[in-house]
């Protein structure tokens, strides 16, 4: 009788463990699609909650004041000061289909041969656009390079040269490629490379690009490609840094899990 009564414990306490971790999941999973919804909401302006509207349109003036001050100093000097990078996204065209090989070895050309790359300090990630394992298409890169003082209208047309035999250039004519981060090729000025950084190596703003980026971390496995490649005292400094970050924040979690599991065996 002792033993069938521990084991209806031992059982119920099973059960107990598995809806308080599927009430978990659910959790993670309602408040993910919320924040995607008021994202949209506050994009849309169709947001009725006064304190996300009034955060909202405080980040989005700061951002646009800082964008405005960025233009102007384009129009006024007709290049970046020093200390400033350029984030550069390429676009291969469809047809080609580029691999994630053949994209590294493009990539490693320009950042060779390109003078105005201030002591040698850049830093690029190959990506894909596929949700799908082992299926990898839309191969592409993001790199950001520390810039020399040269007019940003030369850099434009020397990047155009540099990629005209990967890229529709038809496609580039129609976009501003120094503003606009869509299209196959973007050219865009910026002060702090610790976004960037951030861009390049965490987790996507938009909840729905992490299917991607799981592909993306299976494509580079499969190729045998880093996870970042990148060059120079300043860059290495920020990026290691972040990486270390990273992995801290890892062995917390994993810590914070093996406490818990412990804590579970415990009680059963």
């Amino acid at each position: 009788m002792d033993d069938e009564l521990l084991l209806m414990n031992i059982q119920q306490k099973k059960r107990d463990h598995y809806n308080a971790a599927k009430q978990r999941a659910v959790d993670k999973l309602v408040e993910r699609y919320y924040t995607r919804a008021f994202q949209l909401q506050l994009q849309r302006g169709v947001c009725q909650d006064p304190l996300l509207k009034e955060a909202y349109e405080f980040c989005k003036k700061e951002e646009d004041i800082e964008k405005e001050r960025q233009e102007k100093l384009i129009e006024e000097k007709g290049y970046k000061d020093k200390t400033e990078y350029m984030f550069i996204t390429i676009n291969p065209r469809e047809d080609l289909n580029v691999s994630p090989i053949q994209m590294k070895e493009e990539v490693e050309k320009i950042v060779s041969k390109t003078k105005w790359i201030n002591e040698n300090e850049y830093a690029y990630v190959l990506e894909q656009r596929s949700n799908t394992p082992s299926e990898y298409s839309g191969v592409h890169c993001h790199l950001l390079v520390h810039t020399k003082d040269k007019p940003l209208n030369e850099i434009r047309r020397e990047m155009k040269n540099k990629v005209k035999h990967l890229v529709d250039m038809n496609v580039v004519a129609k976009y501003d490629i120094g503003k606009n981060k869509k299209g196959p090729l973007s050219i865009c000025p910026t002060i702090d490379p610790t976004n960037r950084i951030q861009y390049m190596l965490d987790w996507k703003k938009d909840p729905d690009k992490h299917a991607k980026q799981i592909i993306d971390k299976e494509m580079r496995e499969t190729y045998g490609l880093d996870n970042i490649y990148y060059s120079g005292e300043k860059l290495s400094q920020l990026i290691i840094g972040h990486q270390e970050c990273q992995q801290e924040e890892k062995l917390d979690e994993d810590q914070e899990l093996e406490e818990n599991i412990q804590q579970e065996e415990q009680e059963e």
